[in-house]
C-alpha cells in the first residue's frame, strides 16, 4: 500500500475550473480562516516498514487579521515556505504579493558535473493584481518564472487562462465555454487548449444529488472518463461521494466511495482509485477528536478491519489550533 499526500490550496465545486491553482484573496486557504485562528500546526505521523513511528510532515499556518500571513511545510529533508503580503483598500484586505522558498537536502544526491542544490532549491516572488470584485486577473513571477493572466465571464466563472514565460510570451493557453440553466448554474463547460477540445464537463443538479461528468480528449480521441456523484441530506450537507474513473486504452476502472460526518470530515472511504495508470485499493476509516469549538484536533486513519489492539493505523495527524 502506497500513501500519497495530496495538498490542495484552492478548490471549487466545479471540476476543472481551478486546476491552475488560482490564488484568490477571497478563498485563499479559506477552509482554515473560518476558525478565526492565529496559528494552526498539523503534525502528520506515519509508520515505516518496521512499524516505527516517524513525523512525516509538519505544516504550520500563521494568520493575521484572519488572513494567511505565512505557510510552511517541513519534512526530514524538505522545506517549503510561503509568505503573504496584504494591502488594505475600500473593499477589505487584498493579497498583492507572496514569496515562496523551496529547499531540498541534496547531500546524498550526486550527479556528475551538476550542482543539484542550485537546480532544485529556489526562492520565488509573485505579484498579484485583482479586479474590483476580487478576481485574480494577473500573476507575475520574478524574471526567471513568468506568470499567468485570467479572464472571467459576467457570472465570475473562469473563461481564459494564459501562461507566460519570463519574456512575456504565451507558452500555454486554456479557455472555457459555459452553458447555464435557468437558475444560473453551469450545465456544460468545454475546456480548450488553443482550439482543441481537451475536456468536456456536464453538471446535473438535484435537491439531494449533484453529478459532475468529465470526459477528457487527446487529439480528438477519448482518453478518460470521470464521474462524481455527491449526495446531500435535507439540510444540504454532503453525506456521501462516489467517484468513478476509467481510462481508454488501459482497460482500468476505479470506483471510490467516501462518507462524511456532520462536521464535513471524511469518516470512511472504500473501493479503489486510479493513479498514474495504477489501481490502488482503499479501505480506510477515520476517527477524530474535536475541541470545544467543534474543530478536529486529532485524526487517525486506519485500515479496516482493525487488529485486536487497534494498531493497524495508516497515519495520524495531530492539529493544534490557537484562537484569537
Amino acid at each position: 500500500m502506497k500513501i500519497f499526500l495530496l495538498i490542495i490550496c484552492c478548490s471549487t465545486r466545479l471540476m476543472g475550473q481551478f486546476e491552475f491553482n488560482i490564488e484568490n484573496s477571497n478563498n485563499l486557504r479559506k477552509e482554515n480562516c473560518k476558525f478565526n485562528p492565529t496559528k494552526i500546526i498539523e503534525v502528520r505521523i506515519q509508520k515505516d516498514s518496521l512499524k516505527n513511528e516517524y513525523v512525516a510532515w509538519t505544516i504550520e499556518t500563521i494568520f493575521r487579521n484572519n488572513r494567511v500571513s505565512k505557510y510552511s511545510m517541513t519534512s526530514k529533508n524538505h522545506k517549503y515556505i510561503e509568505n503573504y503580503f496584504w494591502e488594505s483598500d475600500v473593499n477589505g484586505n487584498k493579497l498583492i504579493r507572496y514569496d515562496s522558498t523551496f529547499y531540498f537536502d541534496t547531500t546524498n544526491l550526486y550527479r556528475s558535473g551538476a550542482n543539484l542544490s542550485n537546480r532544485i532549491n529556489h526562492q520565488d516572488t509573485f505579484v498579484l493584481i485583482f479586479s474590483e470584485n476580487g478576481k485574480l486577473i494577473n500573476k507575475k513571477g520574478n524574471s526567471k518564472i513568468g506568470g499567468n493572466s485570467y479572464q472571467y465571464d459576467d457570472s465570475g466563472n473562469l473563461i481564459l487562462a494564459n501562461s507566460f514565460n519570463h519574456k512575456d510570451s504565451i507558452t500555454y493557453s486554456k479557455s472555457w465555454k459555459h452553458i447555464y440553466d435557468d437558475d444560473g448554474r453551469i450545465q456544460e463547460s468545454n475546456l480548450y487548449s488553443s482550439i482543441e477540445l481537451t475536456d468536456y464537463y456536464r453538471f446535473f443538479y438535484d435537491n439531494q444529488l449533484e453529478k459532475k461528468v468529465r470526459v477528457s480528449f487527446s487529439y480528438g480521441n477519448l482518453v478518460a472518463l470521470k464521474i462524481i456523484n455527491d449526495y446531500y441530506n435535507h439540510e444540504h450537507q454532503l453525506e456521501k461521494r462516489i467517484e468513478e474513473h476509467s481510462e481508454a486504452g488501459f482497460g482500468k476502472t476505479s470506483k471510490r466511495e467516501i462518507f462524511y460526518n456532520e462536521q464535513g470530515d471524511i469518516v470512511f472511504e472504500t473501493g479503489s482509485t486510479l493513479m498514474l495508470d495504477e489501481l490502488y485499493l482503499l479501505n480506510l476509516r477515520y476517527e477524530y477528536k474535536y475541541d470545544d469549538k467543534n474543530n478536529w484536533i486529532e485524526c487517525i486513519a486506519y485500515f479496516e478491519p482493525k487488529d485486536d489492539k487497534g494498531y493497524n493505523w495508516s497515519y495520524k495527524t495531530i492539529r493544534t489550533i490557537e484562537y484569537k
